[in-house]
C-alpha cells in the first residue's frame, strides 16, 4: 500500500509498503509511522528540517532511509528499534541527532556523519551491534551519555579535534573496540565512558585533558600501558580498575588527586616522568 503523507495531522495507516511526501512538507510529525511494520523504504524531500519525536519507532521491516541536504534535526526515538536498517548517509545540514535516535537498530552496519553535525544526545546509537566503524566530524563538540553504549562489534572510533567532552558511558561495553586516540580539546572523560571496552590496548591522551572518570576504563582487561599528560589533574575512583594486564603507568607532575581503587587489581608498575 502506498501512502501519500502531507501533515497537517494526517492518519497514516499501519499497513503502508511505501510513502509519497508532499514536496512542501517541512517536518514529519511526533509518531507520525510509528509501528508502521510493514514500511520498507522512505525518501525524505529536501523541505523537511525535522523529524519528530517517535516519527519511524518501531517500524521493524524498515531497510533504507534516504536523508536529503535540508535536515537539521532528528528528534528522540525517530528511528528507535527500526531492527533492519542496515546503513545510513546523514546531511552536511544536519546539525542534532536525538536521545535515542537510532537506539536499538541491530544491524545498523554503517553510519556516515558529515561536518555540521554538533550534537549527539544520549543514547542515539546504544546497542547497534552491528555497528563496526563512526567517524566523528570536527564540528561534534559533545558525546551524550551512552551515545554508543553496547555496540559491540564497534572496532574503530575516530575522534576529531573540536570534541570537548566524552559523557558518561559514551563508548560502555563497546568490546570490540581496540584503539581510541583522544584529541586535545577533550577535557573531561565522563564516569564509565569506557568501561568494559575489553578488547582496548591502546589509548593515547594529548594534552589537554584534565579529568578521567569514575570507572573511565574499568575492565579494559587488553590495557597494558598508559602515558598521562600534565595536564590531568584528577584520576576518579576505580578509574582502571580490573584492568588486570596494565603493567605500567606513566605520570606527569600537575596531577593533584588519585581517587579510591582507581588503579585496584592491575598489574601496575608506576614511572613518574622528568621534566
Amino acid at each position: 500500500m502506498v501512502f501519500e503523507y502531507t501533515g497537517d495531522g494526517c492518519s497514516v495507516p499501519k499497513d503502508i509498503t511505501s510513502v509519497l511526501f508532499n514536496e512542501r512538507l517541512q517536518k514529519i510529525g511526533d509518531r507520525a509511522f510509528f509501528k508502521c511494520r510493514s514500511l520498507e523504504s522512505i525518501m525524505l524531500p529536501s523541505t523537511v528540517t525535522e523529524i519528530g519525536i517517535d516519527a519511524f519507532k518501531c517500524c521493524s521491516n524498515l531497510r533504507e532511509v534516504t536523508f536529503n541536504d535540508g535536515l537539521q534535526k532528528i528528534q528522540c526515538t525517530a528511528f528507535y528499534k527500526c531492527t533492519l536498517l542496515r546503513n545510513i548517509k546523514l546531511p552536511s545540514t544536519l546539525v542534532e541527532i536525538g536521545y535515542n535516535a537510532f537506539n536499538g537498530c541491530r544491524n545498523l552496519k554503517e553510519v556516515i556523519l558529515n561536518d555540521g553535525l554538533k550534537k549527539i544526545e544520549g543514547g542515539a546509537f546504544h546497542d547497534c551491534s552491528s555497528l563496526e566503524n563512526v567517524k566523528l566530524p570536527s564540528t561534534v563538540t559533545d558525546i551524550g551519555q551512552n551515545a554508543f553504549g553496547s555496540s559491540r562489534r564497534l572496532s574503530e572510533v575516530t575522534l576529531n579535534e573540536g570534541l570537548q567532552k566524552i559523557r558518561v558511558q559514551s563508548f560502555y561495553h563497546c568490546s570490540s573496540l581496540k584503539s581510541i586516540t583522544l584529541p586535545s580539546t577533550v577535557t573531561e572523560i565522563g564516569d564509565n565512558a569506557f568501561n568494559r571496552c575489553s578488547n582496548l590496548r591502546e589509548v593515547t591522551f594529548n594534552e589537554g585533558l584534565q579529568k578521567i572518570g569514575d570507572y573511565a576504563f574499568s575492565n579494559c582487561l587488553s590495557l597494558e600501558s598508559i602515558k598521562l599528560p600534565s595536564t590531568v589533574v584528577e584520576i576518579g575512583e576505580n578509574a582502571f580498575h580490573s584492568c588486570y594486564n596494565l603493567r605500567e603507568v606513566t605520570f606527569n607532575e600537575g596531577l593533584e588527586k588519585i581517587g579510591d581503587g582507581a588503579f585496584g587489581a592491575t598489574s601496575l608498575h608506576f614511572t613518574i616522568a622528568n621534566h
